[in-house]
């Protein structure tokens, strides 16, 4: 049995293939979370849901990066976080649930809208995110969002 370094790096090599595969399931395992979240209208859960896939994808992404211009684009980190606060201010308005026959006032529903809408933003972001590492269901290049 050869121990030589074609060994060392071949198992290298399936180590990570091995680790993209387990990262990719605890990310499939999100999203299917936070579909079901999303449709059960359950935000606070759904918006921990993102955070965990944030915290999966993040390790790809560089968050200390060059000073920059004022010209140029935000980093994907400083993105995330406007989009985290978009949805905490949001959320500090959620009603209150109901019980029985009672419903919603005008302004609670548009809260829930704007939460819903908050969160849809930061779920397509992610998932533009996990496209653009290879990690979803299609390679991006880089389109800047």
């Amino acid at each position: 049995m050869d121990y030589g370094q074609g060994t060392v790096q071949e198992a290298d090599k399936i180590s990570k293939i091995n680790s993209a595969a387990l990262i990719n399931l605890r990310i499939n395992n999100l999203w299917i979370d936070a579909n079901r979240h999303s449709r059960a209208g359950l935000y606070e859960k759904w918006n921990s849901d993102l955070d965990c896939i944030w915290d999966e994808l993040s390790g790809d992404v560089v968050i200390v990066e060059k000073k920059k211009k004022k010209d140029e684009k935000k980093t994907t980190y400083e993105k995330y976080l406007e989009l985290n606060k978009e949805v905490s201010n949001q959320i500090k308005n959620f009603p209150s649930e109901k019980n029985g026959f009672e419903s919603y006032s005008e302004k609670d529903k548009k809260n829930i809208i704007a939460i819903y809408a908050a969160l849809r933003k930061k779920s397509e972001f992610l998932r533009r995110l996990q496209n653009k590492q290879g990690k979803g269901s299609a390679y991006e290049e880089d389109e800047g969002f």
